[in-house]
Protein backbone atom coordinates (compact mmCIF):
# COMPACT_ATOMS: atom_id res chain seq x y z
CA UNK A 1 0.00 0.00 0.00
CA UNK A 2 1.29 3.46 -0.91
CA UNK A 3 2.49 5.53 2.08
CA UNK A 4 -0.31 8.11 1.69
CA UNK A 5 -2.98 5.43 1.45
CA UNK A 6 -1.58 3.66 4.50
CA UNK A 7 -1.50 6.90 6.51
CA UNK A 8 -5.09 7.61 5.48
CA UNK A 9 -6.13 4.13 6.63
CA UNK A 10 -4.32 4.47 9.96
CA UNK A 11 -5.96 7.82 10.69
CA UNK A 12 -9.42 6.39 9.95
CA UNK A 13 -8.84 3.33 12.14
CA UNK A 14 -7.50 5.34 15.07
CA UNK A 15 -10.30 7.90 14.78
CA UNK A 16 -12.89 5.11 14.78
CA UNK A 17 -11.29 3.59 17.89
CA UNK A 18 -11.15 6.86 19.83
CA UNK A 19 -14.64 7.97 18.80
CA UNK A 20 -16.01 4.68 20.15
CA UNK A 21 -13.94 4.91 23.32
CA UNK A 22 -14.36 8.57 24.28
CA UNK A 23 -17.12 9.90 22.04
CA UNK A 24 -16.79 12.28 19.08
CA UNK A 25 -17.09 15.47 21.14
CA UNK A 26 -14.32 14.52 23.57
CA UNK A 27 -11.94 13.28 20.87
CA UNK A 28 -9.84 15.97 19.19
CA UNK A 29 -7.72 15.81 16.08
CA UNK A 30 -4.73 16.36 18.40
CA UNK A 31 -5.72 13.22 20.36
CA UNK A 32 -5.79 11.16 17.16
CA UNK A 33 -2.47 12.59 15.99
CA UNK A 34 -0.84 11.92 19.37
CA UNK A 35 -1.90 8.26 19.30
CA UNK A 36 -0.35 7.91 15.83
CA UNK A 37 2.84 9.78 16.79
CA UNK A 38 2.26 12.45 14.16
CA UNK A 39 1.38 16.14 14.18
CA UNK A 40 -2.21 17.42 13.90
CA UNK A 41 -1.08 19.23 10.73
CA UNK A 42 -0.39 15.86 9.17
CA UNK A 43 -3.94 14.69 9.93
CA UNK A 44 -5.32 17.90 8.40
CA UNK A 45 -3.48 17.09 5.17
CA UNK A 46 -5.94 14.22 4.74
CA UNK A 47 -9.03 15.68 6.44
CA UNK A 48 -9.55 19.44 6.42
CA UNK A 49 -11.78 19.46 9.51
CA UNK A 50 -12.73 17.18 12.37
CA UNK A 51 -16.24 16.96 10.94
CA UNK A 52 -14.80 15.73 7.65
CA UNK A 53 -12.89 13.05 9.55
CA UNK A 54 -16.01 11.95 11.44
CA UNK A 55 -17.95 11.70 8.20
CA UNK A 56 -15.14 9.75 6.55
CA UNK A 57 -15.12 7.25 9.43
CA UNK A 58 -18.87 6.79 9.08
CA UNK A 59 -18.73 6.39 5.31
CA UNK A 60 -15.92 3.85 5.61
CA UNK A 61 -17.94 1.87 8.14
CA UNK A 62 -20.97 1.82 5.83
CA UNK A 63 -18.89 0.75 2.82
CA UNK A 64 -17.46 -2.16 4.81
CA UNK A 65 -20.98 -3.24 5.74
CA UNK A 66 -22.14 -3.06 2.12
CA UNK A 67 -19.24 -5.29 1.06
CA UNK A 68 -20.29 -7.82 3.71
CA UNK A 69 -23.81 -7.86 2.27
CA UNK A 70 -22.90 -8.37 -1.39
CA UNK A 71 -22.45 -12.18 -1.21
CA UNK A 72 -25.93 -12.47 0.33
CA UNK A 73 -27.44 -10.18 -2.30
CA UNK A 74 -25.82 -12.15 -5.13
CA UNK A 75 -26.70 -15.63 -3.85
CA UNK A 76 -28.90 -16.28 -6.88
CA UNK A 77 -29.55 -19.90 -5.94
CA UNK A 78 -31.96 -18.56 -3.29
CA UNK A 79 -35.34 -16.88 -3.89
CA UNK A 80 -35.20 -13.09 -3.88
CA UNK A 81 -37.29 -12.70 -0.71
CA UNK A 82 -35.05 -15.15 1.17
CA UNK A 83 -32.01 -13.12 0.14
CA UNK A 84 -33.76 -9.92 1.23
CA UNK A 85 -34.41 -11.42 4.66
CA UNK A 86 -30.80 -12.62 4.87
CA UNK A 87 -29.58 -9.09 4.11
CA UNK A 88 -31.76 -7.53 6.79
CA UNK A 89 -30.67 -10.15 9.33
CA UNK A 90 -27.03 -9.43 8.46
CA UNK A 91 -27.50 -5.68 9.00
CA UNK A 92 -29.18 -6.36 12.33
CA UNK A 93 -26.41 -8.75 13.41
CA UNK A 94 -23.68 -6.36 12.24
CA UNK A 95 -24.94 -3.55 14.45
CA UNK A 96 -25.63 -5.86 17.39
CA UNK A 97 -22.07 -7.22 17.19
CA UNK A 98 -20.68 -3.69 16.92
CA UNK A 99 -22.57 -2.59 20.03
CA UNK A 100 -21.67 -5.70 22.06
CA UNK A 101 -17.97 -5.49 21.13
CA UNK A 102 -17.76 -1.82 22.07
CA UNK A 103 -19.67 -2.28 25.32
CA UNK A 104 -17.26 -5.08 26.25
CA UNK A 105 -14.30 -2.77 25.56
CA UNK A 106 -15.66 0.54 26.81
CA UNK A 107 -18.59 -0.26 29.10
CA UNK A 108 -21.71 1.87 29.40
CA UNK A 109 -19.74 4.86 28.10
CA UNK A 110 -20.26 3.49 24.60
CA UNK A 111 -24.04 3.90 24.89
CA UNK A 112 -23.54 7.55 25.80
CA UNK A 113 -21.14 7.93 22.89
CA UNK A 114 -23.64 6.40 20.47
CA UNK A 115 -26.41 8.74 21.57
CA UNK A 116 -24.01 11.68 21.45
CA UNK A 117 -22.99 10.68 17.95
CA UNK A 118 -26.65 10.55 16.89
CA UNK A 119 -27.23 14.06 18.25
CA UNK A 120 -24.12 15.40 16.52
CA UNK A 121 -25.14 13.68 13.28
CA UNK A 122 -28.44 15.56 13.35
CA UNK A 123 -26.76 18.85 14.22
CA UNK A 124 -24.15 18.52 11.49
CA UNK A 125 -26.52 16.86 9.02
CA UNK A 126 -24.12 13.98 8.52
CA UNK A 127 -25.74 11.71 5.98
CA UNK A 128 -23.68 8.51 5.94
CA UNK A 129 -26.05 6.29 7.94
CA UNK A 130 -29.11 7.79 6.28
CA UNK A 131 -27.55 7.44 2.85
CA UNK A 132 -26.68 3.82 3.52
CA UNK A 133 -30.18 2.93 4.74
CA UNK A 134 -32.19 5.08 2.34
CA UNK A 135 -29.96 4.91 -0.75
CA UNK A 136 -27.59 1.95 -0.83
CA UNK A 137 -29.72 -0.54 1.09
CA UNK A 138 -32.98 0.73 -0.40
CA UNK A 139 -31.59 0.24 -3.91
CA UNK A 140 -30.40 -3.29 -3.16
CA UNK A 141 -33.77 -4.26 -1.65
CA UNK A 142 -35.66 -2.73 -4.56
CA UNK A 143 -33.58 -4.75 -7.02
CA UNK A 144 -34.28 -7.94 -5.06
CA UNK A 145 -38.00 -7.16 -5.04
CA UNK A 146 -38.02 -6.62 -8.81
CA UNK A 147 -36.27 -9.94 -9.26
CA UNK A 148 -38.77 -11.55 -6.94
CA UNK A 149 -41.67 -10.21 -8.98
CA UNK A 150 -40.14 -11.55 -12.19
CA UNK A 151 -39.03 -14.96 -10.96
CA UNK A 152 -40.82 -15.82 -7.70
CA UNK A 153 -44.25 -14.28 -7.97
CA UNK A 154 -43.87 -11.59 -5.31
CA UNK A 155 -46.82 -9.20 -5.12
CA UNK A 156 -45.17 -5.78 -5.42
CA UNK A 157 -46.44 -2.88 -7.53
CA UNK A 158 -43.64 -0.36 -6.93
CA UNK A 159 -40.36 -1.99 -5.87
CA UNK A 160 -38.65 1.26 -4.88
CA UNK A 161 -41.55 2.44 -2.72
CA UNK A 162 -41.95 -1.01 -1.16
CA UNK A 163 -38.24 -1.12 -0.33
CA UNK A 164 -38.51 2.27 1.38
CA UNK A 165 -41.55 1.09 3.32
CA UNK A 166 -39.77 -2.08 4.41
CA UNK A 167 -36.90 0.00 5.77
CA UNK A 168 -39.37 2.22 7.65
CA UNK A 169 -41.03 -0.86 9.17
CA UNK A 170 -37.67 -2.37 10.12
CA UNK A 171 -36.15 0.80 11.61
CA UNK A 172 -36.14 -0.63 15.14
CA UNK A 173 -33.98 -3.53 13.93
CA UNK A 174 -31.53 -1.83 11.58
CA UNK A 175 -30.71 1.53 13.18
CA UNK A 176 -27.90 1.27 15.76
CA UNK A 177 -29.42 3.76 18.20
CA UNK A 178 -32.64 1.68 18.26
CA UNK A 179 -30.70 -1.39 19.44
CA UNK A 180 -29.57 0.23 22.68
CA UNK A 181 -30.93 -1.44 25.80
CA UNK A 182 -32.11 -4.65 24.16
CA UNK A 183 -30.37 -8.02 24.26
CA UNK A 184 -29.14 -9.65 21.07
CA UNK A 185 -31.67 -12.46 21.52
CA UNK A 186 -34.57 -10.05 21.99
CA UNK A 187 -33.47 -7.97 19.00
CA UNK A 188 -33.31 -11.04 16.78
CA UNK A 189 -36.69 -12.29 17.97
CA UNK A 190 -38.22 -8.87 17.25
CA UNK A 191 -36.73 -8.90 13.77
CA UNK A 192 -38.07 -12.37 13.02
CA UNK A 193 -41.57 -11.26 14.04
CA UNK A 194 -41.27 -8.28 11.75
CA UNK A 195 -40.06 -10.37 8.82
CA UNK A 196 -42.85 -12.92 9.23
CA UNK A 197 -45.44 -10.15 9.15
CA UNK A 198 -43.89 -8.47 6.12
CA UNK A 199 -43.58 -11.76 4.26
CA UNK A 200 -47.34 -12.29 4.53
CA UNK A 201 -47.98 -9.01 2.73
CA UNK A 202 -45.31 -9.33 0.04
CA UNK A 203 -44.31 -12.94 -0.46
CA UNK A 204 -47.64 -14.76 -0.06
Amino acid sequence: MAPKAETHRLILEKAKELFSRFGPRRTSVADIARELHMSPANVYKFFQTKDALIEAVGEHFMRELHLELLPLIRAEEKPAWTRLEDVIRAVNRHFIDMIEANVTRHGAQFFQNLIEFEIMKREQRWMFIGEFLQCTLRLELANLLREGVEKDGLHVDDASMTAATLLDCLASSIKPVMLIGITAEAAEERLERQLRLLARTVAS
